[in-house]
């Protein structure tokens, strides 16, 4: 079958964008390498907006805790920049969270090959 996009990867971007390519009237293919979503460990702190981008509601099963602060390190741990005040966060229950998002993008016509590495 031909697709008008393929998108390599399902994570928050890549389910994202290939939902909004679905939403256009394109076919889009999502490759995923994974066996299942949210398997790897990155991006569970997100900020408030995160929801907003991801046209998702938050809901209590989606969001494992709020935060209201951060120490943030580069990977060389060389400077901590400490985020705090008005700011407002969550750390997500990232496996859900994208079965949310792979659920909206299946919904608008996107298909989703697990086990599958664009080369």
């Amino acid at each position: 079958m031909e697709y008008d996009a393929v998108v390599v990867g399902a994570g928050p971007a890549g389910l994202m964008a290939a939902r909004k390519i679905a939403r256009k009237g394109f076919s889009a293919l999502i490759l995923e390498k994974e066996r299942d979503l949210g398997t790897r460990a990155c991006a569970e702190a997100v900020s408030s907006s995160a929801f907003e981008t991801a046209e998702i509601p938050p809901s209590s099963s989606l969001i494992s805790n709020t935060i209201h602060g951060a120490y943030v390190f580069p990977p060389d741990e060389s400077k901590m920049v400490k985020i705090s005040g008005e700011y407002r966060g969550y750390i997500l229950n990232k496996p859900l969270f994208l079965y949310a998002l792979a659920s909206e993008a299946a919904s608008a016509g996107s298909e989703i090959q697990m086990r599958s590495e664009g080369k």
